[in-house]
């Protein structure tokens, strides 16, 4: 497997070439001041090559705090952990060999954890609602096995693991009912000693799977149309209005799920990460360093731009409510 202080050894070699590399700036525009109180939060990217460097940010758009901490690897999918206040976990972007759970309030990495042996993270995970245990995707690379593992919320011991259902298990939700995940399984098999190279695109088989928690019993599996319909991102909500990021088509649409209806459809360069925050807007972010307000039935609105790329994944943390993603 790669060596993943490899990469940090050659950031120190980098020396000063990274004091003059631009860090990303956490100032709003004057239009950001009515937001309402909370934490925007993501992962973060700038430079190129050995000049790369890569953040956790944090931003409080009504007001003048937030901050960033620099992190060893490239960060993707956030968690809020339910138990301790100002407190997220950050998983490494797949196939990663780390999760941090980082005080935000402090600007500090509390908990640095590895990947078992023979075992990597595929960037997300979920809490219980009781905050006693975090789901976390992971693949078992000897064999492609694909798993949800049971960790201790406070020390991230494996408690227990389940089948995902497939290989490449990717984003993971627990429902409303508190007991069955939903797990997206990408189907693409990969392998750390080979980064992100795709292993298997003619056998793909990708789908959309829904787990007893408690049992890690597979209670129902979906499958789509085509086999390279890879299954990566999911998102849950009780009102049945969802906003989608299409990067590749500078595109950002809002639907209906109930009615399986497009609502409206958006002009935005190369967005990624999408949050509700509480006051009803969406907080849009994306590869060209914008950050876009909308309000549905509104035009998006520009407020922030940082030097760098922001990641796929985006949390809005509400100081009185649980996390929100793009899902109302």
């Amino acid at each position: 497997m790669r060596d993943p202080l490899d990469r940090r050894r050659r950031r120190l070699l980098a020396g000063l070439g990274l004091a003059a590399l631009p860090l990303p700036r956490l100032g709003w525009t004057k239009s950001a001041e009515a937001l309402p109180e909370g934490r925007l939060v993501s992962a973060f990217y700038a430079g190129k090559g050995e000049a790369r460097r890569d953040w956790l940010v944090w931003s409080e758009p009504a007001g003048t705090r937030g901050g960033r901490l620099e992190l060893p690897l490239r960060g993707h999918g956030l968690c809020r952990h339910p138990g301790k206040p100002d407190h997220v976990v950050c998983f490494a972007r797949r196939p990663g060999d780390r999760l941090w759970e980082i005080d935000l309030k402090r600007g500090a990495i509390t908990a640095d954890v590895p990947a078992d042996e023979g075992h990597y993270f595929f960037g997300h995970g979920v809490f219980s609602h009781d905050g006693t245990r975090l789901y976390t995707t992971e693949n078992r690379y000897r064999d492609s096995t694909g798993l949800v593992r049971v960790r201790d919320a406070q020390d991230y011991r494996v408690l227990d693991e389940m089948p995902s259902g497939g290989i490449g298990p990717h984003d993971v939700r627990l429902l409303s009912d508190g007991r069955t995940l939903a797990v997206a399984n990408g189907g693409i098999e990969t392998h750390p000693d080979l980064r992100r190279r795709k292993l298997n695109l003619a056998t793909m088989d990708p789908s959309l799977a829904y787990l007893d928690s408690a049992s890690g019993r597979i209670l129902e599996q979906h499958r789509l149309p085509h086999h390279q319909l890879s299954i990566r991102h999911l998102g849950v909500g009780a009102s049945g209005t969802a906003l989608v990021t299409c990067p590749k088509s500078n595109l950002v649409t809002l639907w209906n799920l109930t009615e399986a209806r497009l609502i409206a459809s958006y002009d935005i360069r190369q967005p990624y990460g999408a949050a509700l925050a509480c006051d009803g807007a969406y907080l849009i972010t994306g590869a060209t360093g914008e950050v876009h307000r909308l309000i549905p039935g509104g035009t998006p609105e520009r407020i922030h731009t940082a030097t760098g790329v922001w990641d796929n994944h985006l949390l809005w943390l509400d100081p009185t409510q649980a996390a929100r993603d793009g899902v109302a």
